[in-house]
């Protein structure tokens, strides 16, 4: 769900009325009996723009934690606010390269001149493709991001190492790639430097009503040796919330429903003058799959970022615990990240 709030962010700021949901196949998932979130298996096309929706928010991001003792990381967002020809509307593209977690350079483009294939993740901005999606010789789904603007930028390949799933959430549509290899280049004022580490990507078609009828949300993902883990926590309103995990292990990945998983949040700081919760507990307890865990996801640092209409802010977290699964235990020693978004308070 990541980069949502941008789309958010585009969408409050130029359009005064939302418009009409999408046409859907079935109700949304957390006003059925399902889970809350249904996954199922994804494609190189899923990736790509949904031109079969009308006006939409739409938006990809790529994630990267740096190995070799660098302590850098870096997310990499374009959102769309397009008609269905892909190419009508207002891209952003966002780039934050971060050092122990701190911000060490930020460059942003907004434009109207950009095209967006349906076939597969392919985004041009003023020209230039910033993100190419591609199948490799062993199958695998492979993301190409190029971006640079003044002395910042990347030239990064992401090599699928598990399995992409995709599905229904709530009033919007998301995608997600939990777990990638990470090559290439990171440039910092002038500065190049090779880089190697795991990465994420998820891919979201965001409702245009989702800013005016729902508070906001957390979410957030780590990776550990045999599992990878994505969560998130959506606030419908101040005493109505669900709460969703998807365990990914060695290709497959199951999903842990509100019956299967207790998120909670401790440890407030003030920031930008709001309550920011820096402890995320996750407790797994899914009997039927022979699922367990409890992990911990504290934030080392918080980044507030400034949109209109909007609080948001990305959080770098040390992951500690342990999940289990018939083949394998694991105790859990990581870095992750998490985020916290919040649409604009409601007057009813």
């Amino acid at each position: 769900m990541n980069g949502l709030a941008v789309c958010a962010a585009l969408f409050l700021l130029l359009f005064a009325v939302a418009a009409p949901d999408a046409p859907r196949e079935s109700e949304p998932a957390w006003l059925s009996d399902d889970p809350y979130f249904v996954p199922v298996d994804m494609s190189l096309a899923d990736d790509g723009f949904h031109d079969g929706w009308p006006v939409h928010a739409e938006t990809w991001y790529f994630e990267a934690l740096f190995d070799g003792g660098s302590n850098m990381s870096m997310v990499f967002i374009v959102s769309l606010l397009s008609l269905p020809d892909g190419c009508t509307g207002v891209a952003m593209a966002g780039l934050h390269l971060y050092q122990d977690g701190r911000l060490a350079a930020l460059e942003r483009v907004m434009t109207t001149s950009y095209t967006a294939a349906s076939d597969r993740p392919r985004i041009t901005l003023q020209g230039e493709t910033v993100i190419e999606g591609t199948v490799n010789e062993a199958g695998n789904l492979c993301y190409r991001i190029d971006f640079q603007r003044n002395d910042s930028g990347v030239a990064l390949q992401f090599v699928n190492q598990t399995r992409g799933w995709m599905g229904d959430l709530g009033r919007g549509w998301w995608l997600a790639v939990p777990e990638l290899g990470v090559t290439g280049t990171v440039t910092v004022d002038g500065a190049t430097a090779a880089v190697t580490g795991t990465g994420y990507h998820d891919h979201n078609v965001f409702s245009l009503l989702s800013p005016l009828l729902e508070q906001g949300y957390l979410d957030g993902k780590m990776t550990a040796e045999h599992f990878s883990l994505v969560w998130g926590h959506i606030m419908e309103s101040r005493t109505r919330t669900h709460s969703f995990a998807v365990v990914s292990e060695h290709g497959d990945y199951l999903a842990l429903g509100p019956d299967a998983v207790d998120i909670s949040f401790s440890s407030y700081v003030w920031d930008n003058g709001s309550r920011i919760p820096t402890v995320c507990t996750i407790i797994v307890h899914d009997e039927a799959d022979g699922l367990a865990g409890r992990i911990w996801m504290n934030a080392t640092a918080v980044h507030h970022i400034r949109l209109p209409l909007l609080r948001y802010w990305r959080l770098h977290v040390d992951v500690e615990g342990w999940l289990s699964s018939p083949s394998h235990h694991a105790a859990i020693g990581e870095q992750g990240m998490m985020e916290y978004m919040r649409y604009p308070e409601k007057t009813a």
